[in-house]
């Protein structure tokens, strides 16, 4: 079964850990030299009405389990995401001008 870079970023990826969803591929870290593929890069959740991201998760190439169908399986001993650093639950006010 061959796979391309975007039937990769298309799959979810699961921490076999503890059963969560780290979310979407968005890039890899390649070895330039040898032309391997070494990382995969998760991005960080948005916080705040996406105005602020959270780091990136990287996870070495050694740490992935299985490539299935729909979802890659991964062995990583990630941290839970941490909640928002504002309370986006609040109701903002917004002042509408009508000339």
């Amino acid at each position: 079964m061959s796979e391309t870079i975007s039937d990769l970023k298309e799959k979810a990826v699961i921490n076999i850990n503890d059963g969560r969803k780290l979310g979407y591929a968005c890039d890899f870290g390649i070895d330039i030299c040898s032309g391997q593929l070494k990382s995969l890069i998760i991005p960080g959740e948005c916080e705040c009405f996406g105005l602020k991201r959270g780091s990136d998760t990287v996870i070495p190439w050694d740490k992935i389990v299985k490539i299935g169908e729909d979802a890659i399986l991964v062995d990583a001993h990630c941290p839970p995401p941490s909640r928002p650093s504002c309370d986006c639950r609040r109701r903002h006010n917004f002042f509408i001008w009508r000339l």
